[in-house]
């Protein structure tokens, strides 16, 4: 059994994306019990460079009280990177960027990319799912990371995306946040959702 405390941070995060699941319902995003979403676990994350001790760890350690700040290294690029455990179609990620449930960005993504984002200054962050083992490497300099990023994505999953009915969902076992407009990426949590596996294999068949 844990602390007191682990038990406390556990319930909290729970809450949270309760709140996060609930909030998304009543906007008027329509779902079945078959299209559910659920919840992807991270098993690592990385960033450009730490602030202090802010490491990227603590974007995915599931306790709101500690946070990780992804600087812009040399080029201006600031970037973190979370590895899934596993090949997912990502339907949203939500970064909390404080303490505040309503402190947020929430990114969509569809088989096209993950385009679409709500939150203050969102516009400034862009954010890609790709597949790892299918991508040589990930250059995150300014003058290549934004091509990139798109083209790789869109190359790698669209044939996955397309079987399954043009789903609203972006295929892969990486998830990229990265700015190059020299901000910060300040995460106390980052949360990744999808679309089940069984429920996408049961489409696919169709």
């Amino acid at each position: 059994a844990g602390s007191p405390e682990e038990i406390s941070n556990s319930a909290m995060f729970l809450i949270l994306l309760t709140f996060i699941v609930s909030s998304v319902l009543r906007q008027g995003t329509t779902q079945t019990s078959e299209d559910r979403e659920i919840q992807i676990p991270p098993v690592s994350a990385e960033h450009s460079r730490s602030f202090r001790t802010y490491g990227a760890s603590n974007a995915v350690d599931n306790d709101m009280k500690t946070k990780s700040i992804a600087m812009p290294d040399g080029s201006g690029v600031a970037w973190l990177k979370i590895r899934l455990d596993g090949v997912h179609c990502v339907t949203r990620v939500v970064r909390f960027r404080s303490y505040k449930l309503t402190n947020n960005h929430t990114h969509r993504c569809s088989e096209e990319g993950c385009t679409e984002c709500e939150g203050w200054t969102c516009r400034e962050f862009k954010l890609s799912v790709y597949s790892e083992s299918d991508t040589t490497s990930r250059d995150t300099t300014r003058d290549t990371t934004r091509d990139t990023t798109r083209d790789t994505t869109r190359d790698t999953t669209r044939d996955t995306n397309t079987d399954l009915g043009g789903r609203d969902c972006k295929m892969g076992d990486t998830v990229m946040l990265l700015t190059d407009n020299g901000f910060y990426i300040a995460a106390y949590e980052v949360a990744v959702f999808g679309i089940p596996n069984n429920v996408l294999s049961t489409k696919s068949d169709r």
